[in-house]
């Protein structure tokens, strides 16, 4: 047999497709370091009707030809199935669920790229003990947080402060909003203030608040993943894996398995906010002019010293913080996201 597990990411800026996929004649549970399950990159540039590759990605992560010594003994890793992730820095990110050879739960780590899938870096430590399919949602202070597959019936999730090189395992808690019965579902940031939005959004799919797989619903936060006060049933009756995307006129797309009738099919929907929450929610296009606008102006904002610096412009800027309060133009500032405003375009600034 053949085993094939599929996740893919789409560019920010221009639309390329980065696709990775699991291969190989062995399953993850039989997988070893020598012998290990594959991890394959294909890209793409015409929105999916051809592909270049594959490209063995193996090597760079884990198993026996890794010229790292904290994954060379690795037996499995696989790609959870769905959506992979660009932050803002234009890092690459996908949730890998982990056999570690050491311990005898599964594990999870984040896998990197900061050239644009060129290369690849395993980040350190896991994100979780006993955990499963992830994914990964960023928040506006550039943490990344990551919703965790779990037996138990809740869903854990955890926080990395660093993009996700590196995770406290201990900090994976249960998120009591997040019923689920150990299954794959998706999860997004669907709108920030920090792109001009109204408000901060993200979206969750899962088979939700049931014992078995049924009941696929889509769910919405308004504090970046923390509560989850909106739950919309796609899919009442049997219904489990679960990803959706973003269309340009704010609908929402979702692709999930639907097993009426005892086989799973795969089924498209598409949706509003409105309809997803009962009419209480509406979404709206972003007041601010978008960061790829400014940039393909030249106009830059770094930090020199705790100072704002700006290129490409000589008209006078506005600075805020991520909560939207706007600061002093001549103060030191922290490590921290920024909001800078300058000839009607937003800038966002990392001070490290």
């Amino acid at each position: 047999p053949v085993y094939v597990y599929l996740a893919m990411v789409v560019f920010i800026k221009n639309g390329k497709i980065i696709a990775l996929i699991n291969y190989g004649s062995v399953g993850f549970f039989s997988s070893t370091s020598t012998n290990p399950l594959h991890i394959l990159k294909y890209e793409s540039t015409d929105n999916g009707q051809t592909w270049t590759g594959p490209v063995d990605l193996t090597n760079q992560l884990y198993g026996s030809g890794s010229s790292n010594p904290a994954t060379k003994n690795w037996a499995g890793v696989f790609v959870s199935s769905g959506r992979g992730l660009q932050l803002r820095n234009g890092r690459l990110a996908f949730a890998g669920v982990v056999r570690d050879g050491v311990n005898s739960a599964i594990q999870n780590y984040v896998f990197y790229s900061d050239d644009f899938g060129t290369s690849w870096t395993m980040g350190t430590n896991s994100a979780i003990d006993g955990g499963d399919e992830a994914k990964l949602a960023e928040r506006n202070n550039g943490d990344l947080l990551m919703s965790i597959r779990h037996g138990g019936g809740k869903r854990y999730t955890n926080v990395s402060t660093t993009q996700g090189t590196s995770w406290i395992t201990a900090n994976a808690t249960v998120n009591s909003y997040l019923t689920d019965p150990a299954c794959n579902g998706e999860i997004m940031t669907y709108t920030s203030t920090l792109d001009g939005y109204d408000k901060n959004r993200m979206l969750h799919s899962l088979a939700y608040n049931s014992g078995s797989r049924q009941n696929v619903s889509i769910l919405v936060s308004y504090d970046e993943g923390v509560t989850w006060p909106k739950q919309k049933t796609i899919c009442p009756t049997s219904s489990a894996y679960s990803t959706f995307t973003v269309l340009p006129d704010g609908t929402i797309g979702m692709y999930y398995e639907d097993g009426y009738g005892g086989t799973f099919d795969m089924q498209y929907v598409r949706f509003s906010l409105n309809w997803a929450t009962g009419g209480t929610d509406t979404y709206t296009a972003p007041a601010a002019t978008s960061v790829s606008e400014a940039a393909s102006r030249n106009i830059t904002a770094r930090a020199d010293n705790g100072r704002i610096v700006i290129t490409g412009s000589d008209a006078p800027f506005r600075v805020y913080n991520v909560s939207g309060t706007e600061m002093p133009q001549q103060s030191r500032l922290k490590t921290g996201m920024y909001l800078i405003r300058v000839e009607n375009q937003t800038l966002k600034l990392i001070v490290r």
